[in-house]
């Protein structure tokens, strides 16, 4: 289990994207960086964060997730069991995904995805597969770019929502 290992620079940590469900990734706190994962799979307990301070959600609250002006790129992720939120982004941060898939329905209890206090979450592709929960919950100023992809490019049951400036295009 990685506890807080990386700090400051770029990162590049790569599983194996032709079969990423053959490399578990358990967590990952980085301090102020620039991580791009690819080939992993993510598994209940999983987490993948960076930002400002040391994060620890064993996927209570999301498992991905930016903070305060940090970038994360992901892709090629098997979301394997639910959470409060997929994707977080928050203050200022970035965080792009590339090819989601959830290969058995999962549940979301507070969005698939969310962004707040001017912060960026991106889908370059359209995740796969089915969950349960709001789509998306933008506010204060944040955004999620899903390209066009419509109101229901994100996976869930419910519809997204928008509040305080929040965007969802």
């Amino acid at each position: 289990e990685f506890r807080r290992v990386l700090f400051r620079s770029k990162y590049k940590i790569v599983g194996n994207v032709v079969n990423p469900e053959n490399v578990i990734l358990p967590r990952i706190n980085v301090e102020r960086s620039t991580v791009e994962i690819a080939g992993v799979t993510l598994t209940e307990g999983a987490d993948i964060s960076t930002g400002a301070k040391v994060f620890m959600h064993d996927c209570r609250t999301a498992h991905i997730s930016t903070y305060v002006n940090s970038t994360c790129y992901a892709e090629n992720i098997k979301v394997l069991a639910g959470s409060d939120v997929f994707a977080r982004a928050d203050y200022f941060s970035v965080l792009e995904l590339y090819a989601v898939d959830i290969p058995t329905s999962v549940s979301f209890s507070g969005s698939f995805a969310a962004a707040t206090a001017g912060a960026r979450v991106e889908f370059d592709d359209q995740p796969t597969g089915t969950a349960t929960g709001k789509r998306y919950k933008v506010t204060g100023n944040g955004f999620i770019e899903t390209y066009g992809g419509g109101a229901s490019f994100l996976p869930g049951s419910v519809a997204g929502t928008t509040a305080t400036g929040g965007q969802y295009v």
